[in-house]
Order: C-alpha cells, then sequence, then structure tokens
C-alpha cells in the first residue's frame, strides 16, 4: 500500500506533518540554509505514543547521504513502515515551502475581515505588536500582568473588553512566583472569578535565538496573546541596538499573535529606550506614567497613547492602583478608574479641551484668562472652545465663556 499524503501544519518557522493512516508525526524546525545546503531538526513519533520519539536528529534535507542516515535510524526502531518514502516526502515539501515562503496574495479577492480589531479594547491590537513603555517602577509589569491575566480568564472589567486567549508570559525580569502573585492579587482585587492564570516561562537567553522553542510552545499551547517583558534583556541589548531591535522584532513577528512589549524610557527623551527601530515597527505604543509617595499602599497612573497605525488614538485613561497594606506579597490590588486632572503629575498630559472644562467647571472665564490660566497660546484655546461649541461649551457674552452643564463627565 502506498504511502498516504501528510497532512501539514506551519507556524513561522516549523512544519508539523502528520500521516493518518501510518499514525506517523514529524516535527521539523530550527529549519536554515547554509553554503547552499538546507538543515532542519526532525522529530518524529507515533500519533499514538508522541512521548517515545522514534528520532531526534538534524540532516541536510538536500543530501542523500543526511536523508538515508535517517531512513536507517527510523528503520532500526520500526520496520513496519517505508521510511524511504516518508523522509523523501517531508524533506520535498519542507524544501519547497521554505523557499516559496508566503504566498503572493490578490488583494482584489480579499473579503473583508471577520475578527476582531483587537484582543483587549482599547490597548491590545489582535494579531499585531503593541508595546507599554515608561520609567522604572510604574507598575509595567503589573499592568501587563493585568491585561493578559483579562485575555487569559476573557473577563471584561474597567473598560477593558477582552476576546479570551491563552496568554503566555515570557519574563526575563522576575520569577514565576512573582507573576503568580501578582496575578492572583489582581483576581483577588478585581473579583475575577475564573480559576485560570496565564502560562508563564522564565528565559535567559536573547529571544531570537529562542524562537523556535517559543513557536512550538504557542503551537503545544494555543496561545494568543505574549507578553514580553522586557525588551531590554529579550533583545540582548548592546551596542548595536538597531541590530538587536530588528532580529527581536523579526522574531516576534513570526509568532502571528497579539503580542504585548514591555519597555523602559530613557532618563532622558520621549520615548522607548534605545532604537527608532522600536517605536516605528510596533503598530500601537503606550506610555504609561506612575505617581506614587514611599510609604504608600497605593499609586496612580496614567497610560497614553504614544504612536498607533491603522486604529484611533485611545483617549489618556488614569487609574488608582490599591494594594493590600496588611500583607507582603500584597493579597490582593485593585485598580480604579482616576480622574487625570487631580493629579498634579498628570495635568500636562491631559486633553486641552478637557482642561479647559474642568477650570470653567469654577465659573465662567475670557479666552485670554483661560490661555494664561493654563499656559496655552490663545489660538489653542479658541480652536477647542468652538469645537465644543453647543455640546460642552457656550459663549456668554462679553467674550466670557461657560459650560453647557456644571455637572461631571
Amino acid at each position: 500500500m502506498p504511502v498516504s499524503t501528510p497532512k501539514v501544519t506551519t507556524h513561522g518557522g516549523i512544519f508539523i506533518l502528520e500521516w493518518a493512516r501510518e499514525k506517523l508525526k514529524m516535527h521539523i524546525s530550527r529549519i536554515h540554509e547554509e553554503r547552499g545546503s538546507l538543515y532542519g531538526e526532525f522529530l518524529a513519533s507515533r500519533l499514538t505514543s508522541p512521548e517515545q520519539p522514534l528520532s531526534n536528529t538534524r540532516i541536510n534535507m538536500l543530501s542523500a547521504t543526511g536523508r538515508n542516515a535517517l531512513v536507517r535510524e527510523l528503520t532500526d526502531r520500526d520496520e513496519t513502515l517505508e521510511w524511504l518514502t516518508i523522509v523523501q516526502q517531508a524533506c520535498a515539501i519542507v524544501t519547497t515551502r521554505y523557499r516559496e515562503g508566503e504566498p503572493v496574495v490578490p488583494l482584489k479577492n480579499l473579503k473583508p475581515r471577520n475578527t476582531p480589531k483587537y484582543r483587549l479594547y482599547p490597548y491590545i491590537l489582535e494579531g499585531e505588536i503593541s508595546c507599554l513603555f515608561g520609567f522604572g517602577g510604574s507598575a509595567k509589569s503589573y499592568m501587563a500582568t493585568l491585561l493578559g491575566t483579562l485575555i487569559h480568564c476573557g473577563t471584561a472589567v474597567l473598560g477593558f473588553e477582552p476576546i479570551q486567549g491563552n496568554t503566555l508570559y515570557l519574563d526575563w525580569e522576575t520569577s514565576q512566583h512573582t507573576v503568580y502573585e501578582r496575578a492572583n492579587a489582581i483576581k483577588q482585587g478585581m473579583g475575577i472569578e475564573s480559576l485560570e492564570l496565564p502560562l508563564y516561562r522564565r528565559c535567559t537567553r536573547e529571544l531570537a535565538q529562542e524562537t523556535t522553542e517559543i513557536q512550538r510552545m504557542i503551537l503545544e499551547n494555543g496561545v494568543k496573546f505574549l507578553i514580553v517583558d522586557s525588551v531590554g534583556m529579550a533583545s540582548g541589548m548592546g551596542e548595536a541596538w538597531h541590530e538587536c531591535a530588528i532580529r527581536l522584532l523579526r522574531a516576534v513577528r513570526s509568532f502571528s499573535i497579539s503580542t504585548l512589549l514591555i519597555d523602559h524610557k530613557p532618563k532622558k527623551g520621549e520615548t522607548i529606550f534605545g532604537s527608532v527601530y522600536k517605536i516605528n515597527e510596533v503598530r500601537s505604543a503606550f506610555e504609561i506614567l506612575a505617581s506614587q509617595l514611599p510609604g504608600d499602599s497605593f499609586m496612580d497612573v496614567l497610560i497614553k497613547h504614544a504612536k498607533v497605525n491603522d486604529a484611533p488614538y485611545t483617549k489618556p485613561r488614569s487609574y488608582h492602583i490599591r494594594f493590600d497594606p496588611k500583607s507582603e506579597p500584597a493579597q490582593w490590588v485593585k485598580l480604579e478608574p482616576q480622574d487625570m486632572l487631580k493629579v498634579a503629575q498628570f495635568v500636562e498630559s491631559a486633553p486641552l479641551r478637557d482642561r479647559i472644562q474642568s477650570l470653567l467647571r469654577h465659573g465662567k472665564m475670557t479666552i485670554k484668562d483661560i490661555a494664561e490660566e493654563l499656559g496655552k497660546p490663545e489660538g489653542q484655546v479658541r480652536a477647542r472652545l468652538n469645537e465644543g461649541k453647543g455640546t460642552v461649551f457656550t459663549p456668554i457674552g462679553l467674550g466670557e465663556w461657560g459650560l453647557l452643564s456644571n455637572e461631571p463627565d
């Protein structure tokens, strides 16, 4: 009986071939070209006993010597299959598809996508690379853990609207116990009833060096959302920052899932630390600012959009974070919406229209007085007032302006 045609699944640089009738599976990874040859690692196993591999070896797929060596090894383990045909099939399929790359797509034939725009509204774009960056101690990892937990559990809170999907936390910064404690405290504080928690992996090597292993984890665990904490360690940042950034971003792109990069902000500068490639290549980037006094069991954070492609900018959002003051580590952490205009450090980041509205709650004012109070040009103030005329603001006469209603938003 001839060998059946295998079912082929690919993800990034990984090929998985399954022969249903022969009850056989081959996992081919770490594929690379070298001096005209194409090498790959072959892991073969029975579908009925995947934990007992028949072979795990690296061969040159274009070499008859390499293929025959694999055939002999597999035949020694199991004489019931036509290994020469199977190995030739596998090498031909992988070689062809690897060198073909992605197919040409006629855009005119595409239909509007029926997938959601966001994996988690309003911060995580579906299938794209997003970035959360800020100074050290600004609760970046806490916020990332919150977003990952909401996605993993499929729980909506505080206006966050997730599409449920398994989350994998790749950690170069701390430990599994710390991330576990943070995720549990967030669940307790936010009333998340699901028993689930994100998947976790401690990392030490440069992410680009572990691309194949991470792709395997994504496939095996059905991961839909990836957190990289943090970019500095994950990229192996050295003197050639742009090369490190390109390697990391290329690796992350190969995963083809929603990804959140956690990154730092330099002491001087208004964007992500290091190479400009990072801010240019991510599809959405948010800066996080924090306000906390030493000894406080609470802090205020502000998240504001720094860059976005093919989606609207999100209005800055502020949150008040309360930590359980009675235990260390905290048994619960709770986030609540916060009026950013009530936090002195965040006022300058608020939209001018919001600042004008807050000021006019105390009474009518002229454009000149508003401009002086806020330290802004009169032209900008006039433009914002006219934009909101009839919906938020109203002229009162004698050059003064007021609110249509003094009720808070």
